[in-house]
């Protein structure tokens, strides 16, 4: 095996089990509904899934009906799923079929919905607190839908919205408090079976008491943080190393000075001669051109990539050092896979750098410990 993303089992379990002590144990929630859409993270849908309902998550959810066809396909057991992104009305039939939880958005939403046989369908509203993408955004038109779907025989399931900005707490608190005013537009709102709007940075703010848990509160959607993108402890030096994109060298060429390196030139060598590696991965595999410059880890050293990435290999400046057969850390840990998107604050690109390698190119395999 050539190319892998290696995914340290212990260390996700760890974090999942962390995420219990803290929210269901000590800040007592009833729920923990593991967000995995996007087959997880990229961490693969069947394997996290399991391990998450091993470990005190009962609910999940995804963004797509097609996932949550998958995720009944491929995960036994008693759970329910919850569809949190945008949905269509065929979505509808699937959603009784395969026991869903769809979300209702707005009246035009629950108008198109009432026009279909939705007797006994899960549904719960999303309230729009200010993310200002979907969502009700006034009491009228939610106790309308409301009073609508209920009529036709649904079954209101909850009530949520999302945290948008988790570094400012007074902004996050003003959401808590619209959110109990929207909601109080649904009959005995406070007894639905899940009430929620912690995402991870929400879970983090919880754990530390920057936003105390209201008393409505029973469900949190912990997601990127199930892998170790969040750290809600700062002695948890470990919790980066939960994956590691791993390769080998499968040729060392001296190449001399003035020639260049891959496609259209955009590298030539200047000194008497350099030392190239060849990596078996590409953009094929969901790696980047804009990767050029970044560097890899080879015998515990870096390396930085050169020329213009292939669609099935990369290029490396190395030296006399590198083998063929070398192990290669494209990525040693999320820390170091940060260093290859322009902002390494931004956290929804560590994740797309991660979700986006191939799933057909790039086998996921599960380890018990991360190896150095």
């Amino acid at each position: 095996m050539l190319t892998r993303l290696e995914v340290n089992v212990a260390t996700v379990k760890k974090n999942i089990l962390f995420i219990k002590k803290e929210i269901k144990d000590k800040l007592k929630f009833e729920h923990i509904t593991a967000t995995l859409k996007g087959n997880a993270y990229g961490f693969g849908i069947e394997k996290i899934a399991n391990l998450c309902l091993a470990n005190g998550v009962d609910t999940i959810a995804v963004a797509r009906m097609s996932e949550a066809i998958q995720l009944r396909q491929l995960v036994k057991g008693k759970y329910e799923i919850m569809l949190i992104g945008i949905v269509d009305n065929e979505d509808v039939a699937l959603a009784i079929k395969h026991n869903a939880i769809l979300p209702v958005t707005s009246i035009e939403h629950a108008n198109e919905m009432a026009k279909l046989n939705i007797k006994n369908l899960k549904i719960q509203f999303k309230l729009n607190t200010g993310m200002n993408r979907i969502g009700f955004k006034n009491k009228e038109d939610l106790k309308a839908a409301y009073t609508l779907l209920t009529k036709k025989g649904v079954k209101v399931m909850g009530v949520y919205s999302h945290i948008y900005d988790n570094g400012d707490v007074e902004k996050s608190k003003k959401q808590f408090d619209l959110f109990e005013e929207l909601a109080s537009a649904i009959p005995n709102w406070k007894k639905l079976p899940y009430r929620h709007i912690r995402a991870s940075g929400g879970v983090d703010a919880a754990i530390r008491k920057v936003i105390a848990k209201r008393d409505w509160e029973n469900n949190v959607r912990p997601g990127c943080s199930i892998f170790g993108y969040e750290s809600y402890d700062p002695k948890k030096t470990d919790a980066f190393n939960c994956m590691q994109l791993v390769s080998k060298v499968v040729q060392v060429s001296i190449v001399p000075k003035n020639e260049t390196v891959g496609y259209e030139s955009t590298y030539k060598v200047n000194d008497k001669f350099e030392y190239i590696a060849n990596i078996p991965a590409g953009w094929a595999d969901g790696l980047s051109r804009s990767f050029s410059g970044k560097s890899v880890y080879i015998n515990g050293k870096l390396y930085p990539i050169v020329g213009k990435m292939a669609m099935d290999n990369l290029s490396v400046k190395v030296d006399k050092t590198v083998k063929k057969g070398d192990t290669v850390y494209i990525f040693k840990d999320i820390k170091h896979a940060s260093t290859f998107i322009d902002d390494p604050s931004d956290l929804a690109n560590i994740i797309a750098v991660i979700a986006n390698l191939s799933v057909t190119r790039v086998p996921r395999v599960y380890v018990e410990k991360t190896k150095k």
